[in-house]
């Protein structure tokens, strides 16, 4: 719809929005700021892809799926609360989330897709809860996450098996 508008800066939706479409906002890259009502449910994959000055993003919590490749390349991205009801990270919903510095995953999540978090330079500590069932290959790869579990590191150890590729942290929790 919006894909490649280059001169939308900011964006407020309607509180009757309950899905942004498949690419509906990608390459927009001037767009700063994105604001959500209650009542969304859905983000299409690849809705924000490549929106690189998007750095405040607040989903409600009404959203319940995340689709993949949703906010690949947004640069500027600071923050991101992931809302109770989503239960999977899909793949590469945040890769090359360079500027990322902290993403609440909330208790509910089953599955981490692969490379959800690659690239996402300055995202230093993950706590991956409970719920977690399932984290494919190369989904947090080549990055020295300090990764937090919220149970016994030995029981979880098969849950981060090859997430994390050359990294120090996951060697410390498979020896803890």
């Amino acid at each position: 719809a919006f894909a490649g508008c280059t001169g939308l800066t900011d964006l407020q939706f309607p509180k009757n929005l309950e899905y942004v479409g498949l690419n509906a906002f990608s390459g927009c890259k001037n767009l700063k700021n994105v604001q959500f009502s209650e009542g969304l449910r859905t983000i299409a994959e690849g809705a924000f892809a490549g929106c690189e000055r998007a750095a405040y993003v607040t989903l409600p919590e009404s959203v319940t799926e995340i689709g993949s490749v949703a906010f690949s390349g947004c640069s500027s991205l600071r923050t991101l609360q992931i809302p109770k009801e989503v239960k999977e990270i899909k793949r590469d919903t945040f890769f090359g989330c360079s500027s990322l510095t902290e993403v609440g995953i909330p208790d509910g999540i089953t599955q981490i897709g692969s490379m959800a978090f690659v690239n996402c330079d300055n995202l230093k500590s993950i706590t991956i809860p409970v719920s977690v069932t399932k984290i494919a290959n190369a989904a947090l790869v080549e990055r020295n996450y300090y990764i937090e579990l919220l149970t016994n590191a030995l029981e979880r150890s098969e849950v981060i098996q090859n997430a994390v590729k050359e990294n120090k942290p996951q060697e410390e929790l498979q020896n803890a």
